[in-house]
């Protein structure tokens, strides 16, 4: 039988399409607007950082304070060599500028017009327009921690990558080969792509949607085959084939916790694991299940919020969703009950342990401590770090 909420989903979809499809042109709309009132609208402020021979385009969007973790980030790409443009999308205090600017070789002031996007819009049509020329450009958000660890050397092997657009993790699981994508939390971009016209014209000409949605399907998706049909190649650190090996590759225990989790906080594929995580098989039986439901399900689309085990521990990820999607939640509320925590860099665990509160951590189906933070369980017996 089919879910209630797949049956409503699949019901309302021609009437979501629609509805975004009229909503298409507005997009150019606030285009055209912002570009011709662009002077008004956007503040450039000079930092502390000289132009270095890679840049960063950092977009933050946190109207209730920096984060700690932020002006860190910045220090760290400072330490690897890369000059970080900050484009924030709100309003910002004088002591939140001054502060970001130290750590900054520029901090752009906009309205949240397009939202990611449009930050990314900004910061690199004010490279062009300045007239830098960075051997590397990084291009990432606010949504994830990162660096996540202190041993972070992602940035050198993303410099070494040999693909003129360079991502983390590369979705290639959609049904139309033009909507396989690199998610856009974090690109890197090479001379050679910012030197050319035809990568300028793609963003110039972007519509800066107002809904996110439409963002995500116009441009978040739609990108990465805009750039590939320029005649840009495309690379990626991670895809859906190496989680899938990931987990395959797990001890029989591991794969029985990680079944139980499916089970208990994925919506997308909960009820394929619940049968298998209460079936009471043998572990050889379960094994041999367990390999094949993983191979038939989803489970290696969504990198972003999969196990721990599966994200930080065996293909290790040098970034963590702060997203507070019930998925994302379970997975911060699973590092933390396996101690992971421990081993990230300190701002950022402090700010994973504080960052559900109790109505997030009780959606996901948490205990919680006072003061908001998940109870912690203890690991699972005869699973390893």
């Amino acid at each position: 039988m089919i879910p209630a909420w797949k049956l409503k989903r699949e019901l309302r979809r021609p009437f979501i399409r629609l509805a975004k499809s009229a909503m298409l042109p507005t997009g150019y709309l606030n285009t055209w607007v912002h570009d011709r009132h662009r002077t008004r609208l956007v503040t450039r402020s000079e930092g502390a950082i000289p132009a270095l021979q890679d840049l960063a385009i950092l977009l933050i969007y946190q109207p209730n304070g920096i984060l700690p973790s932020t002006y860190q980030q910045l220090d760290f790409f400072v330490s690897q060599g890369v000059a970080p443009i900050v484009v924030v999308n709100h309003p910002l205090a004088e002591r939140e500028l001054s502060r970001l600017l130290e750590g900054a070789h520029l901090v752009i002031r906009r309205p949240n017009t397009g939202y990611d996007f449009g930050g990314y819009r900004e910061g690199i049509q004010t490279i062009r327009e300045r007239g830098y020329d960075p051997e590397n450009l990084f291009i990432l958000n606010d949504s994830i921690w990162f660096p996540v660890r202190p041993d972070c050397t992602f940035l050198d092997q993303a410099r070494a990558a040999s693909a003129d657009v360079y991502g983390i993790f590369f979705n290639d699981k959609a049904r139309r080969d033009a909507h396989h994508h690199l998610q856009s939390y974090f690109y890197r971009v090479s001379g050679r792509v910012l030197r050319d016209q035809r990568f300028h014209r793609i963003w110039d000409r972007m519509a800066l949607h107002d809904n996110k949605d439409l963002v995500i399907r116009q441009h978040e998706i739609r990108l990465t085959d805009r750039l590939r049909q320029a005649g840009f190649s495309i690379g990626a650190y991670l895809s859906p084939t190496d989680l899938l090996r990931a987990a395959m590759a797990l001890s029989v225990q591991e794969k029985r916790h990680l079944v139980a989790y499916q089970a208990r906080h994925d919506i997308r594929t909960r009820q394929s694991f619940q049968a298998l995580d209460t079936s009471g098989l043998s572990d050889a039986a379960f094994e041999a299940e367990a390999d094949l439901l993983l191979a038939a399900t989803k489970l290696s689309y969504y990198f972003i919020s999969s196990h721990p085990y599966l994200q930080l521990r065996d293909l290790r990820s040098p970034v963590i969703k702060k997203q507070r999607t019930s998925e994302c939640v379970a997975q911060r509320r699973e590092i933390l009950r396996l101690g992971m925590d421990r081993a990230l860099l300190p701002v950022v665990g402090r700010e994973i342990r504080m960052w559900d509160d109790a109505q997030d951590a009780e959606s996901a189906g948490a205990a919680v401590e006072p003061g908001g933070r998940p109870a912690v369980e203890p690991a699972p017996q005869g699973l390893t770090l």
